[in-house]
């Protein structure tokens, strides 16, 4: 990338439903392309979003009530 830079970042995504086991639902990572922001720093051109594994989402915020506990 001319004047920028290429960033990669992963994720996991994590859940547990009762007292069932903590399990992995999704891993994936981001490819991001910055460039520098005319203030300083870093500015986002463009982001990629890739999903590399999925699990069992059956359970998966099935209660959405859930979220605010």
């Amino acid at each position: 990338v001319v004047d920028g830079s290429e960033v990669r970042s992963a994720y996991q995504v994590l859940q547990q439903v009762g007292d069932g086991p903590l399990e992995t639902i999704v891993v994936g990572r981001y490819v991001d392309e910055v460039a520098p922001a005319p203030e300083g720093g870093w500015r986002f051109v463009r982001r990629r979003f890739v999903v590399d594994l999925v699990g069992d989402l059956s359970r998966h915020l099935v209660d959405p009530g859930i979220a605010d506990r």
